[in-house]
């Protein structure tokens, strides 16, 4: 009788959550479509900012051609103050393709202000491609993530690993969304856009914390972490500064705030710590995992972490890959054929988690389930594995073989990688599932 209170508090604040969550989700699946299904008959952004500044980063080339160039202080946008991208977002939203947008700026070299006439051009149309990674990514991986955490703790309210697993869930879920998080919190109302943009760079910033934990602490505490509690804190402590520093940053670009431009410098560094600290936190996880398949004494418990190592190593292994390339050549030269496969692959991280709690009983869920539907669950969960790797390598040959900064030979081996990866999938595919039969399902493996 003394746990019916507490669960019946537990529940009204996961359900408050909930609200919270799937409404920000239905706002932003709303906008992906509607962003893709736009097409041409919307105006292109002519020219782009750098982060939190007035300057122009890069221009297209009818801005180009018009008189602005890269460098250059925006003073005025259509005859109003610059006051930030969504102001920026939201007089291009009420104009149209072939009117002209004036713009009032400054070039570095020069003290007397230009006023610039750009005609604007269409948006390019979305392809399949784009369609295919944008509601994978936005729509469809982030659904999954917040039905997987909130059931688990909706079947277990008052365990913290429940918790801990929505923590993860929820982020991972900005985390694949973040190609559309901050454009869509530009167009909300002031007020509701700086809480949007709160609520994504906190989630997306500090998801490398939640993964670390979540290795610490499944699906047993690592002795280490016992003996030595504060070592976890030398890598949590930065990616939550990093979370700080990327919120001001987001809120400054979004609106404008030019006092923060002296700052800028210190809140790159502190944004640079958080993504090594990051990085370190996702090898902690992994380290964490392998090191525990070591001591664990029970079957069940190695056997679950065996296939959490894999899904996730699948996963993340081209994303960190992503972020390898951007650190080192800068994160607008990263090709499209590794983002694309990059993103469409972190959907089979919540995928292995799904499978490892459900079918492999992880975490103790009490949900009624089938022996036929757990085989069903477990096969189901091969086959969205290899479509996953089998969308990643088409979108990534399609996306080559229309990369100008690509050498011919280069393209060539890459497009016949994909093209072996396609073929074979099928044959992977099979050995997978039989590899689950004989591994997981005796029965129907005899």
């Amino acid at each position: 009788m003394m746990n019916r209170p507490d669960n019946r508090v537990a529940r009204r604040v996961i359900a408050v959550l909930l609200v919270l969550a799937g409404s920000w989700q239905i706002y932003l699946s709303t906008y992906v479509v509607r962003s893709l299904s736009q097409g041409n008959s919307v105006a292109d952004r002519p020219f782009a900012l750098t982060l939190a500044t007035d300057r122009v980063a890069s221009v297209d080339s009818a801005a180009k051609n018009a008189g602005l160039r890269a460098g250059d202080q925006v003073l005025a946008v259509d005859d109003q103050a610059y006051g930030g991208e969504a102001q920026v977002s939201a007089i291009l939203a009420r104009m149209h393709p072939g009117e002209t947008l004036r713009v009032r700026a400054r070039h570095p070299d020069q003290r007397q202000d230009v006023t610039i006439g750009i005609p604007l051009a269409p948006r390019t149309p979305a392809t399949g491609l784009d369609w295919m990674v944008s509601v994978a990514g936005s729509v469809l991986t982030p659904v999954f993530c917040l039905l997987l955490g909130f059931g688990v703790l909706l079947v277990r309210p008052r365990d913290p690993l429940a918790w801990l697993l929505l923590a993860l869930m929820v982020s991972f879920a900005d985390l694949t969304s973040s190609p559309y998080a901050a454009r869509a919190a530009w167009e909300l109302p002031d007020g509701w856009r700086e809480l949007a943009l709160l609520r994504v760079g906190l989630l997306q910033t500090t998801w490398a914390a939640w993964i670390l934990l979540f290795g610490i602490y499944f699906p047993e505490r690592l002795p280490l972490d016992q003996r030595r509690p504060w070592i976890k804190w030398l890598l949590i402590v930065p990616v939550a500064a990093s979370a700080v520093a990327h919120i001001i940053v987001e809120v400054a670009a979004a609106d404008g705030l030019r006092n923060v431009a002296g700052l800028l410098p210190n809140l790159n560094r502190v944004m640079t710590l958080g993504l090594y600290s990051g990085m370190l936190s996702i090898s902690g996880f992994f380290a964490s995992l392998g090191f525990k398949i070591g001591i664990l004494k029970r079957p069940d418990a190695r056997r679950r972490i065996h296939l959490l190592m894999w899904g996730a190593s699948v996963a993340l292994t081209p994303f960190f890959i992503v972020a390898i390339y951007g650190l080192m050549r800068g994160w607008d030269n990263v090709p499209a054929y590794l983002i694309i496969p990059g993103f469409l692959l972190l959907a089979v991280f919540p995928l292995t988690l799904a499978y490892v709690i459900v079918v492999q009983r992880a975490l103790d869920v009490r949900v009624v389930v089938r022996q036929g539907l757990q085989y069903t669950l477990a096969r189901g969960g091969a086959r969205i594995l290899q479509a996953c790797v089998a969308l990643a390598a088409v979108g990534g040959a399609f996306t080559l073989m229309e990369t100008p900064g690509v050498s011919r030979p280069m393209k060539l081996a890459l497009i016949g990688i994909c093209v072996l990866i396609v073929l074979n999938i099928r044959r992977l595919g099979e050995r997978v599932r039989t590899w689950i039969d004989r591994r997981f399902f005796r029965e129907a493996y005899s």
